[in-house]
């Protein structure tokens, strides 16, 4: 029994023995190596319309109906403005009637012509009388080809008396109202799209390298998120060395509105080199060794002595170009000479 006892106590004295020769990590200095794989620039821009447009009549005369104001929504293919069209009404039914009576009258010769015809074929009657009643047929037939035209120009004078909205969109500026007189392409109201938005950014040659048409992007706008892509890449001018982007973005819920502030956000793939302090480096033998965390199992690692190679110097930080990748824990060893195969807590 006492042999039994004897052993366990060695035991815990060996396991509290070992406990006590495990450094703890958060005696050192050291870093976790955590290279995003992107990096992200944001850009301040302005929203704005793809499609605008000044709204305006094809034909003069007086407004009657206007009932929308500034910021009032539109839907594609709704009446926005009329004039007065009861001229070209009264023309209208003139002509149409002038039409029917045409048509009447044709019916008739042609009834006429089909019974002189068949006398004609019999020598009945003479070639004169059958050329006559042919000449009015076709006469009828010109009329009421000429009649059809004059309508169809009256129709489209009416249809000059109505502006059609051309998409979806709101009135941004009214310019006349009801009871104006507009004459023909004079602006009535400015309309703006709802759909079809861009924003313009301005970015500089370091940046514009990194971007592509369609690449795509996150807009912010009063605090909504949006999805955009890149739909046009230009050079400003000669004289400043920025280049505007235009980013496409998508107004289903018709918030955005020309003029609007947003922000928007690209993640670029950071293709810049892994590197690490200078003080975590140390140097053997005109070799550049550190000190990693390796053997990791649960919380417990093993501290070991790894070669490395290293780049370029930039401030205090050194590049690394073998021997270290990111999730590696890199300890510092300023208050240690040799720390390797040493045990350590997580």
């Amino acid at each position: 029994m006492r042999i039994i006892k004897l052993i366990f106590i060695l035991i815990i004295l060996s396991l509290s023995f070992g406990c006590n020769n495990y450094e703890n990590l958060n005696d050192f200095n050291y870093i976790k190596i955590e290279t995003p794989k992107f990096e992200q620039d944001t850009f301040h821009g302005v929203v704005k319309s793809s499609n605008n447009v000044n709204l305006s009549f094809q034909t003069e005369g007086k407004i009657i109906y206007f009932p929308f104001a500034d910021g009032d929504y539109i839907k594609k293919g709704q009446v926005v403005a009329k004039l007065d069209g009861t001229l070209y009404e009264i023309r209208k039914k003139e002509e149409s009637n002038r039409l029917r009576e045409y048509i009447i009258q044709q019916n008739k010769q042609k009834s006429y012509y089909h019974r002189l015809d068949l006398l004609h074929k019999e020598g009945a009657i003479s070639d004169n009388d059958w050329e006559n009643a042919y000449y009015e047929l076709k006469v009828l037939a010109q009329q009421i080809q000429t009649q059809k035209e004059k309508i169809d120009y009256i129709n489209k004078e009416l249809e000059y008396t109505s502006v059609i909205a051309p998409y979806n969109g709101y009135i941004a500026k009214k310019y006349q109202g009801e009871g104006s007189i507009a004459k023909i392409a004079t602006p009535i109201a400015f309309f703006i799209a709802s759909e079809g938005f861009l924003v313009d950014i301005m970015v500089d040659e370091s940046t514009i390298n990194k971007l592509h048409l369609n690449d795509l992007s996150q807009i912010k706008v009063l605090n909504r998120i949006y999805q955009g892509n890149i739909a046009h890449i230009a050079k400003t001018n000669l004289d400043f060395s920025g280049y505007i982007v235009k980013v496409r973005i998508k107004n289903t819920t018709n918030f955005l509105k020309e003029g609007m502030s947003a922000d928007v956000t690209f993640n670029f793939k950071n293709n810049s080199k892994l590197t690490i302090p200078i003080n975590y480096i140390f140097e053997e033998n005109d070799e550049k060794y550190i000190y990693k965390v390796t053997d990791i199992n649960g919380n417990i690692g093993t501290i070991e002595k790894i070669k490395i190679k290293t780049g370029q110097i930039k401030d205090d930080n050194i590049e690394i170009l073998d021997g270290v990748k990111n999730g590696d824990i890199i300890i510092s060893n300023y208050n240690y000479k040799n720390l390797s195969h040493k045990k350590i807590k997580l």
